[in-house]
């Protein structure tokens, strides 16, 4: 179910999370706003888009900003409280390092991808080797956006195949900018 290369389905397939999601954050002012944080962060907001970020390539979509708007404009309205472009940062890290653990799902697409890759990587080369092709440029251009944000060392081994291991770098300067 989910788009193998980029393009028009990627687009299709995030364009409608985005419809799906923008849905559910108008129908929470009518809940309580600890219930609707909650479903938000736990349910509708990267729980129902890590699927598809794990399996295509979605890094640098603009439908991914999209759903970033729209979660803090949504998240603004929930909690009542709005978001400047100083404090939103803060608010996108995970809750252990100070944040809402409302995740930006655009920051989120390249490691997300990297780490599926990673974990799939032995199986994915015997395929493309009988198919004569040897480089995945689809991994690599994920792995060039990830070094350009974090600046930092990829991780390499069995550490390569977790997110969280991906994720650190930009967490780390996020918590350092602020």
């Amino acid at each position: 179910g989910a788009p193998i290369l980029p393009g028009s389905a990627v687009d299709t397939s995030l364009k409608s999370k985005f419809d799906t999601l923008k849905k559910a954050i108008e129908r929470m002012q009518y809940i309580d706003a600890h219930d609707a944080l909650l479903l938000l962060k736990s349910s509708l907001h990267l729980p129902k888009l890590l699927y598809i970020l794990r399996t295509s390539v979605c890094h640098g979509n603009p439908i991914l900003d999209d759903i970033d708007d729209i979660t803090r404009e949504g998240l603004s309205n929930i909690l009542n409280l709005p978001f400047s472009d100083d404090n939103w940062p803060q608010a996108n890290l995970p809750v252990k390092d100070g944040g809402l653990g409302v995740r930006s799902v655009a920051s989120l697409a390249s490691s997300a991808f990297l780490a599926s890759a990673a974990s799939t990587n032995d199986l994915k080369l015997s395929i493309l080797v009988r198919t004569h092709i040897v480089e995945d440029q689809s991994k690599a251009s994920a792995l060039e956006q990830w070094l350009d944000a974090t600046k930092s060392v990829e991780p390499i081994g069995n550490a390569s195949h977790i997110q969280k291991n991906w994720e650190k770098p930009g967490i780390e300067e996020t918590k350092s900018s602020l």
